[in-house]
């Protein structure tokens, strides 16, 4: 009802380079070697996209550099996320911007003023009930 579509079905049909992906690679080399895993992952792939976090707008100036899809901006300020749609405005690339990290829906509306493309809302699950099933405690 919301618009909402699958955009993968598995681990198989895009690159998602995490935060955590690339935290210890320090400024100065996360072009080549982010760009390097970026080449390696598309040479011989189909991929639906390729999507990468960051975590500063320090980050986003390299990764705009770049031939990502997605860029997944966490942890950002109103202001941070602004000026991050104005880079990627400026930018030869135009990778969709998508906002993420604890946002509430009480926020969405000042964050999709920035004029980023897309808005995760984590606060919509947040409070569900989880059934925590494992299956590797099985003995077969």
């Amino acid at each position: 009802c919301g618009g909402g579509t699958c955009h993968r079905i598995g681990l198989h049909d895009a690159a998602l380079y995490k935060d955590n992906h690339i935290a210890h690679i320090p400024l100065h080399k996360l072009e080549l070697q982010l760009g390097n895993a970026i080449t390696t992952a598309r040479s011989g792939s189909d991929l639906a996209f390729v999507e990468v976090e960051v975590d500063t707008i320090e980050q986003l100036e390299i990764v705009l550099r770049l031939p990502v899809d997605i860029v997944l901006l966490d942890n950002m300020s109103v202001d941070m996320l602004g000026e991050a749609v104005k880079l990627r405005n400026n930018s030869p690339n135009n990778p969709l911007l998508e906002a993420s990290g604890g946002i509430t829906v009480d926020e969405a509306p000042a964050i999709a003023a920035t004029g980023v493309d897309r808005i995760a809302v984590g606060g919509l699950v947040h409070r569900s009930n989880w059934l925590d099933v494992g299956l590797d405690a099985i003995d077969g």
